[in-house]
């Protein structure tokens, strides 16, 4: 039976995110609110969906453009697929259940997102569902760059929110596969203190140097920046 913790209530749409194989979280509202800020791009990609939420944001913000969401989980998938049922705005969305690393779509994308597993050496949860979307166990880093690589269109973005050192490993990595940092915004709970997340977008075949940006989400009286609230306020009701 749902209850009202199986449904996020945003401003334009609300999300169950019962049976996913992750809840609404503050890591995808950053991705959707801050993934290609100055570009509208003509197809996206949605890489370990889930609940469909980032899709969703992305399709609120780029109503004409269709956009895919793929997970290895089908419960999430099936959810995703209400979600998207519910959805009250014009929209082009469709969800696959589909192993990403098998995945052969018909035409290249122009943005790429996703919001992946980091988790690599740490306990791991007694939950499968959680497991997948937290640790690499589907897809590590280099195989998520190389498969991007292969289905983004030449002046494509790839998109990802990841703990410090988990991104940081990912910049490392990145030139591999002919992708270079365009935009890092390092994430802070707090001012003076140290970053808990990095925002990153990618291109290949670039040569120039990363935009450096900074988001502090709190002050210390726990209320919320207003840098925050400008990113996020065409979705959070509170705002």
């Amino acid at each position: 039976m749902s209850n009202s913790k199986d449904f996020f209530h945003f401003k334009k749409f609300y999300v169950r995110h019962q049976n996913a194989s992750m809840k609404v979280g503050t890591d995808a509202v950053l991705l959707g609110s801050w993934a290609s800020l100055t570009h509208a791009p003509q197809s996206i990609l949605d890489i370990g969906t889930g609940c469909g939420l980032i899709a969703l944001m992305l399709a609120q913000r780029f109503p004409k453009t269709p956009i895919t969401g793929i997970d290895i989980h089908e419960p999430s998938i099936e959810e995703a697929q209400y979600n998207a049922q519910n959805f009250p705005l014009e929209n082009n969305l469709t969800f696959i259940h589909q192993e990403y690393l098998s995945y052969q779509p018909e035409k290249l994308f122009e943005l790429i997102v996703s919001n992946p597993p980091f988790f690599t050496n740490d306990l791991q949860s007694p939950i499968a569902k959680r497991n997948g979307a937290r640790h690499q166990i589907h897809l590590t880093f280099e195989q998520l760059l190389k498969k991007s690589s292969s289905i983004l269109s030449p002046n494509g973005a790839l998109c990802l929110i990841s703990p410090v050192e988990q991104m940081n490993h990912f910049i490392q990595l990145a030139p591999n596969e002919g992708f270079s940092p365009v935009r890092i915004c390092r994430i802070y709970s707090y001012e003076q203190e140290e970053p808990v997340r990095i925002l990153g977008e990618f291109k290949k075949e670039t040569s120039q140097a990363p935009i450096i940006e900074k988001l502090v989400i709190y002050h210390r009286d726990r209320t919320y920046t207003e840098s925050y609230k400008r990113l996020t306020k065409d979705f959070y009701l509170k705002f």
